[in-house]
């Protein structure tokens, strides 16, 4: 997985609504799997609607979680970043609602509705780093881990992929990088899922529907 978190807000907002047929920027911490979903979407606005809403349900999970552990982490400063908190959501939904103009149909609610996911998967890392600079480490809440070649290369969002998103995940890199040796580890436990080409072979090996 590759993120790019120097991508400004605007510009990868317009990545999303002018590249109808090319893999959109992922900023931030955004996840591989919601590349790869704006990529398949073929440009289709109620595709890119659905990747749009899956991502925002996973860093919405994220930050929350990351929120919550810097709080258990900083008793004596809780009310400072509750307080925080509550201002950012509040600008958030303030500055991405600025996207949104009537006029502009459904580009533009795709354009404020990827704002949200894009400033939600900041904020999430924002979290995380700060908790981390505080001498505590974030790798107790990944539960799922990937590896290309023995080097890991999932992002901070692992951490809250259900066993089935890992799996698809998994499956997913396990298909697009054929040539690399693609390990899957989930609470601990390595698992595997078919090649491309296993697959393929599965599915020829199945006995034909009787007519």
């Amino acid at each position: 997985m590759i993120y790019q978190r120097s991508v400004t807000v605007a510009v990868a907002l317009a990545a999303i609504v002018g590249a109808a047929h090319a893999s959109p920027l992922t900023p931030a911490d955004t996840s591989n799997a919601y590349a790869a979903c704006m990529d398949q979407s073929g440009g289709v606005t109620l595709a890119m609607e659905d990747c749009i809403s899956e991502e925002f349900e996973l860093q919405d999970r994220r930050l929350n979680r990351s929120y919550k552990a810097l709080m258990a982490s900083i008793p004596e400063r809780r009310p400072e970043l509750r307080d925080a908190q509550r201002k950012w959501i509040a600008f958030r939904d303030a500055n991405c609602g600025f996207y949104y103009d009537a006029e502009g149909g459904s580009a533009a609610r795709l354009v404020s509705k990827a704002c949200v996911v894009i400033l939600t998967a900041d904020r999430a890392h924002e979290l995380e780093t700060l908790k981390a600079g505080m001498g505590e480490t974030i790798e107790e809440y990944r539960c799922y881990e990937l590896f290309w070649d023995g080097k890991r290369v999932n992002g901070p969002e692992a951490a809250f992929y259900s066993r089935q998103e890992a799996r698809d995940n998994c499956a997913w890199n396990t298909r697009t990088y054929p040539r690399v040796r693609v390990t899957c580890i989930y609470n601990g436990e390595p698992f595997t899922v078919p090649s491309a080409a296993q697959a393929s072979r599965d599915l020829g090996a199945r006995p034909g529907r009787s007519r």
